[in-house]
């Protein structure tokens, strides 16, 4: 049996996954405003930020957490209430996401 190969993710984030990023964010605020206006301030969120670009990486919150060395209960509480997470934690789970800690918080 072929072992499956990992993409592993880079510590920091290039510009052009910058870019990718702002735009995948513009768009989730489109579609969120045709689908459920009442609900768009949450994608301003950043535990929404970072429950999003878990689940459009295809991790559980126990495989990112094992993979940014925190707890499973830091990236639950980092998707469901932002301010109760070490900064640190939260700055391991964004550069295994991709992005930077103050890419989560940017107002686009």
């Amino acid at each position: 049996m072929a072992k499956k190969k990992t993409k592993e993710v880079s510590e920091q984030p290039t510009s052009d996954a910058r870019i990718v990023f702002k735009k995948l964010f513009i768009a989730c605020r489109e579609w969120l405003a045709l689908v459920d206006p009442e609900r768009i301030e949450d994608i301003d969120l950043p535990g929404r930020r970072i429950a999003i670009l878990r689940v459009i990486r295809g991790i559980s919150q126990t495989e990112l957490a094992n993979k940014a060395k925190v707890r499973q209960a830091d990236v639950s509480h980092a998707e469901n209430n932002f301010e109760s997470v070490r900064l640190s934690a939260l700055d391991n789970i964004a550069k295994i996401l991709g992005v930077t800690f103050e890419d989560l918080r940017i107002q686009y």
